[in-house]
């Protein structure tokens, strides 16, 4: 179960990593995109990297637009 907590939330910050998440410099995209090709990995774009914290959307199937918030750090758990 999902101890009441809605499955978005859950899934958003739950503290459990199903994929590996990595940065990299904008430049360094197509070399990326090309080494995953090669490799048979899929590789996708989520986001950018910003000096500030930046609002935090995501839509669900139907466009919903939700903020998102919270979050977990793998060192202090849930915040």
């Amino acid at each position: 179960g999902l101890s009441g907590r809605d499955a978005l939330a859950w899934a958003l910050d739950g503290g459990e990593g199903y994929e590996l998440l990595f940065t990299a410099a904008p430049d360094d995209h197509d070399y990326i995109v090309d080494l995953c090709r090669q490799e048979a990995t899929p590789v996708h774009r989520i986001g950018v990297v910003t000096p500030e914290p930046e609002l935090l959307c995501v839509s669900d199937a139907d466009d919903v637009i939700r903020t998102l918030t919270g979050g977990f750090d793998h060192f202090q758990g849930a915040r």
